[in-house]
């Protein structure tokens, strides 16, 4: 299932900080899957997405 939100961090800290729970659970629970990745990941691909939050891209 290709995840409608992500949430980009930063390869050391790859999902987050542990603030972003609440909001992740949230929208999980109100059918927008939703999954972590590492903002410069070639593999991952952004556009697919409805909606990028840029989190921890502290790299």
């Amino acid at each position: 299932m290709t995840a409608r939100v992500l949430f980009a961090g930063c390869r050391r800290v790859p999902e987050g900080t542990g603030d972003e729970d609440a909001v992740v659970r949230a929208l999980t629970d109100a059918g927008a899957p939703t999954r972590w990745a590492v903002w410069d990941d070639p593999t991952v691909d952004f556009a697919a997405a409805e909606l990028v939050v840029l989190r921890a891209t502290w790299d």
